[in-house]
């Protein structure tokens, strides 16, 4: 088992200082680390390729404070099938960087629409600066959502925020109660269970009122969330801690950790076998030890996690501790997934690509997606490369073309599986 998806932070340079950031008061009077060097840094990308992970996520530090060498490496990645994303504030975004920077999503962050508090929170950062590049980015047509961590200081500014992304065209919002940062923790900036509900309710109400695809980029315990979020079957209500699982985090200096909260290394990807550091993590992802007994026995337990590890560790004491935003075990999932509808003549149609290497014996496979990344087993498989590029056709037609019917059950079975996937997209 090695990951699917990881977070590159190539750099601890950064010219704000938030501070929410994991990397604050890590650097102490000495300049920041500017990373590895150009000959190890390609070592990285050159291992992240071979052994075929899905997804990488360029973060920091801020990451385009090495635009050139980032640049290169997006192209490099992409050009041998890595979704790439990019964390960034924009803060020494440019012209030429948007010309010449090819990813496939940004995750963007934004404090506040308010200049007094943009610039109380990042130290130095000028709210019409950002607005002028994130203007760039969306008459560009970028990809991207606008993140808002969200602390003691913007906590009452949220929907407020969400308002000016909408008037400015953003499509995705999220607001990210700010989670712990383990090495120089700061109690004070940390939200209430209290003031956590008040987030995810402005979060409906910028999905209902201003039309956004909401999110929360942590994973937030499940019995926080109210009904309505579930019904909406908002993205975060979906959200699990993969730490360790399907995702993990090389640092500056090529340390592996399970990810960017937890300060643990458990390797170097420059010195060890990327499965080895892996196997390393085994007692981190999978000892019951390390979750609370009530989240052991919670029925939303593997669609959770009980909430981020770390921040329940450096709370409260343990990494079995219960999370300060758990409230109660749930006796049963609050609100059933909604099904996939297919009949005979519904249109579907196999997307282009998607991500796929041996493991365990069958195939890991993602269309695009790390919310969507399933093991299958080799029929599946070529089942997925033998429809991958048809045109659309009407579901009778498939099932005609690989020499069964629509009524064959284990055929509907893996349609439905591989739709709710999004493998196939269906129209009407």
């Amino acid at each position: 088992m090695i990951p699917a998806l990881v977070q590159w932070e190539i750099t601890d340079r950064c010219p704000y200082r938030c501070p929410y950031c994991y990397h604050e008061g890590l650097k102490g009077a000495a300049p920041a680390a500017l990373g590895l060097d150009e000959e190890q840094v390609w070592q990285v990308a050159k291992i992240i390729s071979d052994n075929h992970l899905f997804f990488v996520t360029f973060t920091g530090g801020e990451p385009l404070v090495r635009k050139d060498l980032l640049i290169e490496l997006a192209k490099f990645l992409r050009c041998n099938g890595v979704v790439v994303s990019l964390n960034t504030s924009l803060a020494v975004f440019d012209e030429e960087t948007l010309s010449r920077l090819k990813v496939d999503r940004m995750l963007i962050s934004c404090p506040s629409a308010d200049d007094r508090l943009y610039r109380q929170t990042t130290g130095n950062g000028q709210y019409e600066h950002f607005k002028q590049r994130l203007r760039w980015l969306i008459e560009a047509g970028q990809n991207m959502t606008v993140n808002m961590v969200v602390t003691k200081l913007n906590r009452d500014v949220v929907r407020q925020t969400a308002q000016r992304m909408a008037e400015l065209g953003v499509k995705r919002f999220a607001a990210t109660p700010a989670s712990i940062n383990a090495s120089n923790p700061n109690f004070k900036l940390l939200l209430s269970v209290q003031e956590v509900c008040q987030v995810v309710d402005d979060l409906i109400w910028a999905h209902e009122e201003l039309g956004l695809r909401v999110d929360i980029m942590e994973s937030i315990p499940k019995c926080l969330m109210p009904l309505k979020a579930f019904e909406l079957e908002l993205p975060f209500v979906f959200r699990s801690c993969h730490a360790g699982k399907r995702n993990g985090t090389i640092g500056t200096q090529g340390d592996v950790r399970p990810c960017s909260h937890n300060p643990q290394i458990f390797g170097n990807v420059l010195e060890d076998d990327i499965g080895v550091i892996w196997d390393r993590m085994r007692n981190w992802r999978e000892a019951s030890g390390n979750f609370h007994k009530d989240c052991l026995a919670c029925d939303m337990f593997n669609n959770c996690g009980g909430g981020c590890r770390i921040d329940a560790n450096v709370r409260m004491g343990s990494n079995n501790a219960k999370h300060p935003y758990m409230t109660k075990s749930l006796s049963s999932p609050v609100v059933k997934p909604k099904q996939v509808d297919l009949s005979p003549t519904s249109t579907i149609k196999p997307v282009r690509s998607f991500q796929s290497r041996p493991e365990n014996g069958g195939w890991l496979v993602a269309p695009g997606s790390p919310r969507n990344i399933i093991q299958v087993n080799q029929a599946t498989y070529d089942f997925l490369t033998a429809s991958r590029g048809l045109p659309a056709m009407s579901i009778s037609g498939l099932a005609q073309r690989f020499g069964t019917t629509f009524n064959d059950v284990e055929f509907q079975r893996v349609v439905t599986e591989l739709t709710r996937r999004q493998f196939f997209i269906v129209g009407n």
